[in-house]
């Protein structure tokens, strides 16, 4: 636990509920990569159940996250996914830029992945602008 104070290594994990079943979950830390601003963050994580998908709450659950780290004055976020997945859609509609391309493993396999980069302010914004479409 020092260390990660000693090292500012944030790391945090929000979940919606309804009730009290679990419906997503994202998780962020302070940014490891190397080559972006010191006031970067990653996400580490987003699910949301199937069940409860096109309801907006990986938008709120995003915005909760950004929310968090911009009371610590990160600006960028860092959003890694697998290449041909489906979130990478969601996430350009957003305006993320491609970083670059990299090689993740994940169970012994090696897995190509793009690395987004985008302004978080910006990416707030855009969420929710969305997320208004949802009220």
């Amino acid at each position: 636990m020092y260390k990660a104070v000693d090292n500012n290594d944030i790391r945090v994990i929000l979940g919606a509920f309804e009730e009290n079943e679990l419906l997503g979950v994202v998780a962020g830390s302070i940014a490891e990569e190397t080559g972006v601003s010191e006031k970067s963050i990653e996400c580490n994580g987003l699910w949301v159940d199937l069940k409860y998908r096109n309801r907006g709450i990986s938008l709120r659950l995003l915005v909760c996250l950004l929310d968090y780290f911009q009371n610590f004055d990160m600006e960028q976020i860092v959003i890694y996914n697998h290449r041909c997945a489906p979130p990478n859609a969601f996430y350009r509609k957003f305006g993320v830029k491609e970083l670059r391309q990299d090689i993740q493993i994940a169970a012994g396999v090696e897995i190509l992945a793009d690395v987004f980069i985008i302004d978080i302010t910006t990416f707030k914004t855009r969420l929710l602008e969305t997320l208004a479409h949802y009220s």
